[in-house]
This record gives C-alpha cells, sequence and structure tokens, in this order.
C-alpha cells in the first residue's frame, strides 16, 4: 500500500468527488493520514472503509463503483436431503450431503458447519427447549470422521468446526455426508422463526446441517446463530426429499418434482390447471386431502436453485389453494396457500401475487415461478420462495424475497439491508411511494463500525427503523424515481451474489453520480438521532 507522502499534490489534479474515490479505496487505518497530507481533511468528510472491503477492492473482488469486481467469486454447494417428519415424536431424521468447489484463491484447511437448531439446548436456550440437532455420522471425500476427536469442535453448539482429513485446494472438490436427528420446537409464543402447533402442524426451518459461508472478506462466517438475529448463508442448490404420512399436505422452498406420485388424480388434475389463466383453484382440503392413498407414507421431492436456505411445512390440516398471475416474457406466476386458519384464502394470494408482480416491475424480476404460503405458529417470517403466513399478506414478506433472498446480504450483521429496506420499500409493492418524514431515534451503537465487518452487534429493531427512514431520507433529498433507479442498479448488479454495506453505498453514490459522505457518516457511523434528515 503507498504510503500517504505518495498522495501528495493529488488535490492539485483532482476534483472532490475524485479525492473521495481515491480515498474511498484505503483502509480506515490510512484514511487520516492520507487527508493529512493532502491538507483536505477539513473540506472532505470521508466514509470510514474497513480493510478487508479495501482489500476486497484492490483484489478485483469488489469495485470502487459498487459492483462486483471482474474477480468475484463464490462457493455454491449443492445439497442432497432426505428426511422424515415423525408427527408422533416431532422428529425429523434425515441424511443427505453437500458437495461443493473450492471457487477461492485459497486452500481450505477446515469446514465451518451451522447446526441452529441447537439454540434450543436446554443448557443456552431462553425460549424453547429440544434435543436440538444431532449428528449421527460424518464422512467427508468417502472417509468417515469420528465425532469424538480433535478434527471436530462444536458439537452442542450452533456451530460446528471440522478439520478437513486433506486440504482443498483452489479448484478441487468436496463431498460430506452426514446423518442426523433433531427435535421440532413447539410454538410457546416466542418468535422461533419455525415450529409446530401440537404434532399436527409443523413450520420446518434450519433444520438441516448447512455449510457456513466462505468469502473474499475474511474467509469462514464463525458467528454462532443469536435467536435475535437472522442468516448469513451462501446461495446454493437443493434436492430434496421429505417422506410424512399419507394425507399431509406440505408446502416447500422449490418447485414439486412428483405430482403425480403424491396427489390424487383429482388433485394433480386442479394443480395443473392453476397456470393455465388467471385463477384460483382449491386443490385439496381437509375434508378431501388431495393425496395418493396407497401407503402409509408419502415421499414429497422438490428442487429449487439459486436459493440460499430450503424451509417447509407440513400438516393434515392444511387446505391448499393457489392463484396464477401471467407475466409478459415468462411462465405464469403461481402463488400456493397452505393453510390450517380460515379466512379468504383466495383474496390472500391474489393479493400476494400482484405485490409480487408490482415489485418485479419496480426493482427487479422475482427469479422464481412460483411462492408458497404456509400456515403455522410463526405468521411472519421468510424463506426462499415460501412465506410462514398464517393467513397474513404482508408487503414487507413479500419484499424480502428481493432483499435477502435475492439480494444476498448478510441478515446477522447489517439488518438494515434486509429488514430496513423491506420496510422502506414495501410501498412499491402496494402503489405506493417511498419519501416520507424521518424521525430516527438515538443508537447505543452506530449501525457499522469503520473496521470491521465480522462483528456481530445487538442492533435488530434499529435495523428495522433507522435502515427505513434511511432510504426515506433518501427518496426526500433526491425524490423517489431517481432512488428506485438507483436500488434498480444495486439490485441487478448484485443479484445472487453477496454485498455488503460498503457496496451499497458505492452503488448509490454510483448511480445518483454524486459523493454522499456528510450523509452515510451520521446515518451509518454515528448514533445521534436525526430529525428531518441530514442535509
Amino acid at each position: 500500500m503507498p504510503s500517504p507522502a505518495c498522495y501528495r499534490g493529488l488535490k492539485d489534479l483532482m476534483d472532490e468527488a475524485s479525492l473521495r474515490r481515491v480515498v474511498s479505496f484505503l483502509p480506515v487505518v490510512l484514511v487520516g493520514a492520507v487527508l493529512s497530507a493532502l491538507d483536505v481533511s477539513a473540506q472532505v468528510p470521508v466514509t470510514p472503509v474497513p480493510e478487508s472491503i479495501a482489500q476486497s477492492r484492490a483484489n478485483l473482488t469488489r469495485s470502487i463503483t459498487g459492483a462486483p469486481g471482474p474477480a468475484y467469486w463464490q462457493i455454491w454447494p449443492v445439497y442432497e436431503l432426505e428426511a422424515t417428519l415423525n408427527p408422533e415424536d416431532a422428529s425429523v431424521v434425515g441424511s443427505g450431503s453437500i458437495s461443493f468447489e473450492n471457487a477461492s484463491p485459497d486452500t481450505l484447511r477446515e469446514i465451518y458447519l451451522r447446526l441452529d437448531q441447537n439454540r434450543f439446548l436446554p443448557e443456552v436456550s431462553q425460549d424453547a427447549y429440544t434435543s436440538g440437532i444431532s449428528l449421527t455420522q460424518l464422512v467427508i471425500n468417502g472417509e468417515d470422521i469420528p465425532q469424538r476427536s480433535p478434527s471436530v469442535e462444536g458439537l452442542r453448539s450452533t456451530i460446528l468446526r471440522v478439520a478437513l482429513p486433506t486440504p482443498l485446494l483452489p479448484g478441487e472438490a468436496l463431498h460430506v455426508g452426514f446423518s442426523w436427528i433433531m427435535e421440532v420446537p413447539e410454538a410457546s409464543g416466542f418468535h422461533l422463526r419455525q415450529g409446530r402447533l401440537g404434532t399436527g402442524v409443523y413450520q420446518i426451518a434450519q433444520w438441516y446441517p448447512r455449510l457456513a459461508r466462505y468469502d473474499d472478506l475474511s474467509g469462514w462466517d464463525r458467528a454462532p446463530h443469536v435467536p435475535s438475529l437472522e442468516f448469513n448463508n451462501p446461495f446454493s442448490t437443493f434436492d430434496v426429499a421429505l417422506e410424512v404420512p399419507a394425507g399431509w399436505l406440505i408446502g416447500a422452498t422449490g418447485y414439486l418434482q412428483n405430482p403425480r406420485e403424491v396427489l390424487s388424480r383429482r388433485s394433480y388434475e386442479r394443480l395443473a390447471m392453476v397456470s393455465e389463466a388467471d385463477t384460483t383453484i382449491t386443490i385439496a382440503s381437509p375434508a378431501d386431502s388431495g393425496t395418493a392413498s396407497s401407503a402409509e407414507t408419502l415421499t414429497w421431492r422438490f428442487r429449487a436453485d439459486s436459493v440460499s436456505d430450503f424451509a417447509w411445512a407440513a400438516s393434515a390440516e392444511y387446505s391448499w389453494t393457489a392463484t396464477s398471475r401471467q407475466r409478459t416474457g415468462r411462465a405464469p406466476l403461481v402463488v400456493h396457500a397452505l393453510l390450517s386458519s380460515p379466512g379468504d384464502h383466495e383474496a390472500l394470494t391474489r393479493t400476494v401475487s400482484d405485490m409480487i408482480v408490482s415489485a418485479s416491475s419496480m426493482l427487479m424480476p422475482y427469479a422464481w415461478d412460483q411462492h408458497t404460503l404456509v400456515g403455522g405458529p410463526d405468521p411472519a417470517m421468510e424463506y426462499p420462495m415460501l412465506t410462514m403466513s398464517n393467513g397474513r399478506a404482508s408487503s414487507h414478506e413479500v419484499l424480502h424475497q428481493w432483499y435477502p433472498m435475492m439480494v444476498g446480504s448478510d441478515e446477522t450483521r447489517f439488518v438494515f439491508l434486509d429488514e430496513g429496506f423491506a420496510t422502506a420499500l414495501a410501498g412499491l409493492a402496494t402503489g405506493r411511494g417511498i419519501a416520507a418524514p424521518v424521525d430516527a431515534m438515538a443508537l447505543s451503537e452506530p449501525m457499522l463500525l469503520p473496521d470491521d465487518v465480522r462483528r456481530v452487534r445487538p442492533l435488530t429493531e434499529f435495523g428495522y427503523w433507522r435502515g427505513r427512514d434511511l432510504l426515506r431520507d433518501l427518496a426526500n433529498s433526491f425524490g423517489d424515481t431517481a432512488l428506485v433507479r438507483a436500488m434498480v442498479d444495486y439490485s441487478a448488479a448484485w443479484r445472487f451474489k453477496h454485498p455488503t454495506p460498503w457496496d451499497f453505498m458505492a452503488s448509490v453514490e454510483t448511480s445518483l453520480g454524486q459523493p454522499l459522505d456528510e450523509f452515510w457518516i451520521p446515518w451509518l457511523f454515528g448514533t445521534d438521532a436525526i430529525v428531518g434528515g441530514v442535509r
């Protein structure tokens, strides 16, 4: 990295915007010294840049314009999972594998698996108690890995470290096999993001060993799962087989691959009709389960690509309705609702389909051809292609299919990039604008740290409201049209990739055509209340 002295004289050659570009390429530890050398520190407030962000720009994995760089890479796991739901003891018994190629330039000597269900173990949980998730077998590239060995750490935690028998070089492939047992937590009045009502209605999430994300900033994400925070998963491909009792219906991330095998002829024919016109059809109900009845159990098979997680729900109490919307140049959009609660399910599916089509026209197209609403104890939790709804249509939850399901921000650390954005942009799904009065409360800690992209801090609620008001104030300053255009540019650049707040800030500046350091610094790096916006 050049010394600050190398930058003396640049202020005679460059305008203020160009100077900002120079220092935006530097880690925060050098910014002050460089500005001092340039004698412009009083005139040019500069957004702090952590060293890992500066290094990623130097490595060309990210760019100062806010787009992925030409050397951007990501590890993309492929999951093959089989599991059986046993309602009598609320257990899921499964086996499967994760395969991936080491797309990074690094040699990997270990991997990390997420066992989020261990947050419910009695020794750590404060809301619900289960036996967590128990690995019964672990195999790496065909070699059995003893669980009670120095190479395996964290079996009773939410993050499991496994030392690899052989280092994984760049470009080489790894195959991880495993089997496991987990217990689905019962609804307890707390927000579990999953759960069951007795033994009859199940919403199932974080239910399998997941590969932690490895990225260009600081390698493996090793943060334990914190119940109040959400997730930071790699985009993946899933092939999943789920066995449930005959007569039960399943809604899931992904597309059902074997409808002829699991549905009665009448339900299969009804399902096939849904996409033919803008109509709503009842596929099955508790009185007419609509499933094949030749066996005690049925195995439903799903496939999903370009998703960061796989969630599902199952019950014999569901009514299944579906609505379609025709889309120009694309397959119809089908919205399914599998709900045990009474209500106007036809209106619900049509409202959600309208929201998806509207947000697609304003931001970027919804990536998939279906969305599924599933009832149960959690009334408002989002997963790729699926919302735990309980009969409610929420534009906020719909917008989560954009942030973070298509634009894969780190939900654990940067809550405002998904919760704040979904809150601010929800109006786009219902025909409203973004600009609005701003009254952001004071913070106990800043939203961002100038020198760290990995530290986890408890700023969940502030992320919702300060993130919302940040976008509102940008809209107040530049107008809804300009802000939507900036969001379109940012979303298109990071579709199925993983941006940071620094990528977002640079992308917005590029789209709006001006530096916004004086805006970002108080909103994201300060703690003061902001009333009426920053000018």
